[in-house]
This record gives C-alpha cells, sequence and structure tokens, in this order.
C-alpha cells in the first residue's frame, strides 16, 4: 500500500489547518530530463493549487467537480528530499484520494475528472472506464472498473472473499458475473492490480487478503 510506504520513507502529512498557502517546487529541468528529481513542498495549500501543480507534473487536463470546494481543507504535502518525478505523481494521488477527492480517467486521452466525494457524488455516475486487460490500465490511484474472468472460484465466492478483505469505500463496487464466472470491479487501480495478482491461482482453499487503498 502507498500510504504505508510514505511512513517507512517519506513524510507525508495532510494537515487540515488554517495558515497561509505555501507551495514550492524546484525548477523543471530542460527537454529530454526524463523522470528527473524533483522537489515539493505544500503547507496548508488549497486543493486547486495542489491541483494545478499536478497538471504540470502530468501534462493532463483537468475537468474540475462544480462542487471541488464544498468541505474543502488545505493540503499540507511535504517531502525531506527530492523524489523521482513519477513517484511525486503518485504521492499527490495518494494525498487527493485520502481526502476523498477521485480522479477519473476523462473523454480524451490527455484529460481526468476531479470528483469531490464528501459531496455525496458517485465516482460510478461520471463514466469510470471498464477495462479488460491490466496492461491498458493507467498507472497510479485513478479510479476504474475491470471484469476479471475467474478460473478457480465461482463469481459469488469471489464477491464474497473481496467484501470480507476490502474495506468498501464510496466508490468501491464488486459486481458478480455468474454466466460468465468473472467480476467486474470498480476501484482505484492500485487495489485493482493487487486483486490481480493475488487472484492468481487462488481458490476456495486459500484466501487472498487485500488492503484497500
Amino acid at each position: 500500500m502507498l500510504s504505508r510506504l510514505l511512513l517507512g520513507s517519506l513524510v507525508f502529512p495532510l494537515a487540515m489547518q488554517l495558515s497561509a498557502q505555501q507551495i514550492q517546487t524546484t525548477p523543471p529541468p530542460g527537454p529530454g530530463s526524463g523522470d528527473e528529481l524533483v522537489s515539493y513542498e505544500a503547507s496548508n495549500a488549497p486543493i486547486t493549487a495542489v491541483l494545478q501543480e499536478y497538471e504540470k507534473l502530468t501534462g493532463k487536463t483537468l475537468i474540475e467537480d462544480s462542487n471541488l470546494m464544498a468541505n474543502a481543507v488545505p493540503l499540507t504535502i511535504s517531502l525531506p528530499h527530492p523524489v523521482k518525478k513519477s513517484q511525486l505523481i503518485r504521492l499527490i494521488e495518494a494525498g487527493l484520494l485520502l481526502n476523498n477527492y477521485a480522479l477519473i480517467p476523462g473523454p480524451g486521452e490527455n484529460t481526468m475528472k476531479v470528483i469531490n466525494l464528501s459531496t455525496g457524488k458517485n465516482a460510478r455516475s461520471e463514466g469510470v472506464r471498464l477495462y479488460t486487460s491490466p496492461e491498458d490500465m493507467p498507472i497510479g490511484e485513478e479510479i476504474v472498473s475491470y471484469y476479471m474472468p475467474l478460473d478457480h472460484i465461482s463469481a459469488n465466492e469471489a464477491l464474497t472473499v473481496f467484501n470480507t478483505h476490502i474495506l468498501p469505500r464510496a466508490y468501491t463496487s464488486f459486481v458478480p458475473i455468474t454466466s460468465a464466472q468473472a467480476v467486474v470491479i470498480t476501484e482505484t487501480t492500485n487495489v485493482i492490480r493487487q486483486l490481480i495478482a493475488r487472484s492468481s491461482g487462488c481458490d476456495l482453499d486459500r484466501i487472498c487478503p487485500v488492503a484497500s487503498g
């Protein structure tokens, strides 16, 4: 789990404080730099400032929820040392999700939707993409649906296992397709990949626990 990784390697507090915003990043290197090291410091930053930095890092256009600022709290993200840009992107995604902001693939290749889950909106109502191959799923903490075929257990048995070992969030969904012996999972790409890895060779005698992101 990414949140556990942070506890062991990075300082990543998400504070609810009311002092002034402060965001600092290192200037981006020149063209061809690749996955360069970057520094990042956000102290009591509004969600809009964090999302602007995410857009700069990813090059993606964000389509924001009209209720984005409802129940919003300032975010603090502090890194003790520079990290790779790809790692910083994953950390920001995890921080957004921990504060009930969901990222969903948008209508275009380089677009993403940002949903404020604290307003009661369900990410599944925003056109979550369905994938049938794990290789096609985006990397990170985006919310998607995945069609998982089952070889060793039935769809209903898999549903029991998933519901027992995953703490569901507002967007979590497991829909059994008994006629095809499959389950459609709606979760973050990180959790879905864990489920795929643990479902390989899993049968009725071996329960495969997974921690939710």
